[in-house]
């Protein structure tokens, strides 16, 4: 009997135990589904509106099957004329491609749009493999996934599909993750556009309850079977008993859309919109004053960081602009899609038509192999890739090349044979920076090598292992530097100069002079101020390894595919280039480049009045500012001098050189060359 009281005992506290859990997750996931913004708003604080005949209904559904992880369901509707375009339609969470059936319709009535609603993974029946269940309806990996079927769907690029991207609440937060993965992506789908319908946004809106979402995230990642079933019971409960939700709609509906809310990186999300926004990607928002989920100021924000596009603000309408005020949406897309691809064909005329921005200059033979490169370690910390081009005679001097951002050794493969065959005592020296090519940097101290002034700094320091010291009475010695390349040229030398007039000959080089080719100069040129460098540094230092790995894709695509340099361009040259660039204090160029005057450094410089990147008026006014030595500008020959005009480069530099080693200075008058 004894024993018996003590079971019962003990089963009545286990059932307590038991019934307080389901009540504490009852109440953790009531709190978390009554937050989620896509989920049907209370009724309490609806808006009466105006009554809406029932749609026409929907095409029969499709499915995709998308790289053995799920299967995608999807309605499509063709144009019955020419194609200008495909739409897509993304839902928000939790919803189906059913919250766009009053829009469809209307879209549908332009003959040449192609119609796309998706069903992201986990809802309807796009049905996930168990086994990838959590990780596929993921924010991020839901977006990488319905990516992959709109390129299945349209293609590249190359296909020619102009593709338009519309997001419905959580909806927009897939929509701006799939345009920015799709920046990055070497086979991008032609996405035109986004639009932004009552979008979520860069900050959590006052219906989202992050702490509450996040617990209900760990009850479904949890290993105890027996929470992860309580957890989704309760969590359909109050969607479909509470919420009013249908009855019929399967868990895995609300599951995802707890889970796709809990994953959301909203700082990732105002990372994407920044780098969309500098791409000026045309982008549709509306709105509406009366939204009971989205407060007003967070579509206002996103329109404000993504400014290419009409923004609409309606004063009633709610949450569900895609059906209350569905006919002055679809006008409004329609119009806008118009606008957009009439001025893409517009473009791409004028682009034919008129001369190329990236000048197209007279080919050049193909020059000798340079030799094969060697390598120097420097304090542990980094590699440094060189090739050696030494003399068959006694060497008179030697030649110093620091290539741009990016760039490599390569960039000097026509001048370093011409001018190794002009001047026969000159030993050439070509370097590859830190981070770029084969100078490998160790990843603890990658950000602070890479930047501008350590990177000259260690370079620097190359140079006093390969040429010597004065204390080791080391040889005369040039600096030549390409674009970005004459800001490190202009470090070293002022470096250098500092520890001279210091008298520390064990650390001091012996140098002659500098010359500087398209050089970037004491303000920012064009490409800096184009491109938002400075934002791209602080995402290339996030801790987020997803912010990392999106923010170097996205410094690929726009040094390759905006800024013309070649595709086989590592991505970590383009990274180590932009936090370079960034790193840049162009005020301590001004101040060197003084300095250097003072110590009536020899300075040559060289220009292109076509150059894409420089304006002449950098290089023109660092002339001016510097020593007085050759000042050459072309007519033609674009940012790539060392190489379209290398015969006429070659030349000055040799006798320039020549000049200095022979104590003459015929050839330090500072007058510009006019040159073709």
């Amino acid at each position: 009997m004894a024993l018996w009281n003590r079971v019962t005992s003990a089963s009545s506290r286990v059932l307590s135990l038991s019934v307080d859990c389901v009540g504490y997750a009852g109440r953790q996931c009531y709190s978390v589904v009554s937050s989620v913004p896509s989920f049907l708003p209370q009724r309490t604080t609806l808006i009466a509106r105006e009554y809406r005949a029932p749609p026409p209904p929907l095409p029969e559904p499709k499915y995709l099957e998308i790289k053995g992880c799920c299967k995608l369901e999807y309605v499509e509707i063709r144009p019955y004329a020419a194609k200008i375009a495909t739409v897509i339609l993304v839902h928000g969470a939790p919803g189906s491609y059913r919250d766009f059936r009053y829009l469809i319709p209307l879209l549908a009535e332009h003959p040449g749009l192609r119609i796309i609603g998706i069903n992201l993974p986990g809802c309807g029946d796009s049905v996930v493999e168990k086994a990838r269940y959590i990780e596929t309806v993921d924010a991020l990996r839901t977006s990488e996934v319905v990516l992959d079927g709109v390129r299945q769907l349209c293609g590249t690029k190359e296909d020619h599909d102009d593709v338009f991207l519309v997001g419905h609440s959580f909806g927009a937060h897939a929509v701006l993750n799939m345009a920015a993965l799709n920046a990055t992506e070497t086979q991008s789908v032609a996405i035109r556009g986004m639009a932004l319908l009552a979008p979520a946004g860069c900050v959590p809106h006052k219906s989202l309850k992050l702490g509450a979402t996040a617990l209900m995230v760990k009850m479904f990642k949890s290993e105890n079977s027996w929470a992860v079933s309580a957890a989704t019971y309760i969590t359909k409960f109050v969607y479909t008993k509470l919420l009013r939700f249908p009855s019929n709609s399967p868990s895995e509906l609300f599951v995802s859309a707890v889970i796709r809310t809990g994953t959301t990186d909203f700082d990732l999300i105002r990372d994407q919109d920044k780098l969309l926004g500098s791409l000026r990607t045309p982008t549709l928002i509306a709105w509406a004053k009366n939204d009971e989920h989205i407060q007003p100021e967070i579509p206002q924000e996103l329109a404000t960081l993504c400014p290419d596009g009409p923004h609409l603000e309606f004063s009633g309408g709610g949450h569900n602009l895609q059906k209350t005020r569905a006919d002055e949406i679809s006008k409004a897309i329609i119009k806008w899609v118009n606008e957009v691809v009439a001025k893409d064909k517009l473009d791409a005329e004028l682009v034919s038509t008129a001369a190329s921005p990236r000048v197209v200059h007279e080919p050049q033979s193909p020059p000798p192999p340079l030799p094969d490169p060697k390598y120097l370690q420097i304090d542990n910390i980094c590699k440094i890739e060189y090739v050696d081009v030494e003399p068959q005679q006694s060497v008179s001097a030697t030649v110093v090349c620091v290539h741009g951002a990016p760039g490599s050794f390569r960039d000097y493969r026509y001048l370093i044979p011409m001018l190794a065959e002009q001047q026969r005592g000159i030993r050439l020296i070509g370097v590859n920076l830190p981070g770029y090519m084969g100078s490998e940097v160790e990843k603890a101290h990658y950000l602070k090598t890479v930047s501008a002034l350590r990177a000259a700094e260690v370079v620097l320091q190359a140079i006093r292992q390969l040429c010597g010291t004065i204390e080791m009475d080391g040889g005369d010695i040039f600096l030549v530097g390409h674009s970005f390349g004459a800001h490190t040229v202009i470090n070293m030398a002022a470096m250098n100069e500092t520890l001279r007039v210091a008298g520390d000959n064990v650390n001091t080089i012996r140098l002659r002079g500098i010359a500087v080719l398209a050089p970037a100069g004491c303000v920012p040129q064009r490409m800096v101020k184009e491109i938002p460098i400075k934002m791209l540094v602080t995402l290339l230092r996030s801790r987020s390894t997803v912010v990392v790995r999106l923010a170097t894709r996205f410094v690929k695509y726009l040094y390759t595919e905006l800024l013309g340099f070649p595709r086989r361009t590592p991505a970590t040259s383009c990274v180590s280039a932009v936090i370079r660039a960034g790193t840049t204090k162009f005020p301590l160029i001004r101040t060197q480049v003084n300095f250097l005057k003072e110590m009536k450094m020899p300075v040559f410089v060289a220009w292109a009045l076509d150059d894409v990147l420089v304006e002449p008026e950098i290089p023109e006014e660092l002339g001016k500012l510097s020593h007085p030595g050759p000042r050459l500008e072309f007519a033609g020959g674009g940012h790539n001098i060392q190489k379209t005009r290398v015969e006429q480069v070659t030349a000055a530099m040799s006798s320039w050189i020549q000049s200095i080693l022979s104590e003459c200075n015929s050839l330090g008058t500072g007058m510009t060359q006019h040159l073709p």
